[in-house]
């Protein structure tokens, strides 16, 4: 009966010791990093620096809730070219690791008061690849991308494997009718990294045609420290409990057994 009940109570204890290792997979926290694109001469006016929640990304996903300190990537107003930005900043202020790179622009510009979402990186060729590296592996993304689309003259076509972002079909921002949002979603690849690409959509036939990109914010799960289940932890403790009051007992015996042998 003894050797029964140590078995029953040693399974309890085994099978809570698998439920928190479990639930440790099971528990997921969001990255997030917030980026706003801006010349970083002061062209053609000093760019303002948004900081906190961005209610239209908010409104949409309440992960950017929690959106607070933000990245400034800047580039000279003429500066054709590839650019990185590298060690990106989440929405804590932690370093990341995370890289983004452009394969080219042609520059950056402030428009208006130079606030947010009116400063932006632009580009003059019709399809170009971006890619963010650094980050966590095999896991979901969500990519809110802001861009001027001045009233459809610079249209473009933002894609990241089969998801896309058309400004045609674009929400314009609360900061800004000219300026529209949309969401790209996935998953990172197994090497922690999500390459896109934009192109100038239908509309961007102007006699000037640019892509003019003004930030983003990016979302992406990652494994978290677990919170065990109290049924878990009940489990565990009564495994534990029944175990030590078995030693104990088991001792005692012990002790009584060479008590009466003398």
């Amino acid at each position: 009966m003894k050797g029964k009940l140590t078995r029953t109570i040693s399974l309890l204890a085994c099978c809570a010791w698998l439920s928190l290792l479990a639930s440790a997979g099971r528990a997921k926290a969001d990255t997030i990093i917030s980026a706003q694109f801006e010349n970083n001469q002061g062209f053609a006016v000093g760019a303002i620096n948004y900081s906190g929640v961005e209610p239209d990304a908010a409104a949409a996903d309440s992960v950017f809730s929690n959106s607070n300190v933000w990245n400034y990537l800047g580039a000279n107003f003429r500066q054709p070219g590839a650019v990185a930005f590298s060690n990106l900043l989440s929405s804590t202020g932690a370093q990341t690791g995370a890289s983004l790179s452009i394969s080219s622009i042609n520059g950056a510009f402030n428009l208006d008061d130079g606030d947010f979402p009116d400063t932006y990186i632009y580009s003059k060729s019709p399809s170009q690849t971006f890619e963010f590296t650094g980050l966590a592996p095999d896991e979901s993304f969500t990519l809110f991308l802001y861009a001027d689309d001045l009233g459809g003259t610079r249209g473009a076509i933002f894609s990241v494997g089969g998801s896309s972002f058309n400004t045609i079909a674009g929400t314009p921002t609360t900061e800004n009718f000219d300026t529209v949002w949309g969401v790209i979603t996935g998953t990172t690849s197994a090497t922690g990294t999500i390459t896109g690409t934009w192109a100038f959509n239908s509309q961007n036939t102007g006699a000037s045609p640019e892509v003019d990109w003004s930030g983003f914010q990016l979302a992406v799960a990652s494994p978290a420290a677990a919170t065990p289940e109290p049924g878990s932890l009940i489990l565990l403790g009564t495994g534990l409990l029944g175990l030590a009051a078995i030693i104990r007992k088991r001792k005692l015996s012990a002790v009584s057994g060479q008590q009466s042998a003398l």
